[in-house]
């Protein structure tokens, strides 16, 4: 008999904790799979995490902090897609984020509406569209 694994939007993962348990230790329980996008809220963007996702060949997609401090490596043209507007490469440089990720990530800048502030967006996936990454 063959047994087929389930994929969508079925959880691979759940985890129950008490209230006053920290969210962000979750991601020192999963198993990364090649391939997997882990979308994460801003409140989990820890550059020393986020280092263990990478070499997996998993992906993530947070929300960049306003402090989180990093250097444009490349400017990427944007599409004319309404939102959509900036896609760069870069490099972190933080205090601890550059030893932490040193590796380049992607930076999107999207706004849903003029009468919002935009928001900005990071992943290490550095050749999705842009407009995925900031729908994901």
């Amino acid at each position: 008999m063959e047994v087929e694994t389930l994929r969508g939007s079925i959880p691979s993962f759940i985890r129950i904790t008490h209230g006053r348990v920290a969210d962000i230790g979750t991601l020192d329980d999963l198993v990364y799979e090649p391939g997997a996008f882990h979308v994460l809220d801003r409140a989990y963007l820890n550059f020393q995490r986020l280092r263990r996702l990478h070499p997996s060949g998993a992906f993530f997609v947070t929300r960049s902090l306003k402090t989180t401090r990093f250097r444009i490596l490349e400017s990427r043209p944007v599409p004319a897609v309404p939102g959509l507007l900036k896609d760069q490469l870069i490099h972190f440089y933080g205090v601890t984020s550059r030893h932490d990720f040193p590796a380049p990530a992607r930076r999107i800048s999207y706004r849903e509406s003029l009468d919002v502030q935009p928001l900005a967006f990071l992943s290490n996936h550095l050749a999705l569209p842009a407009l995925t990454i900031a729908q994901l």
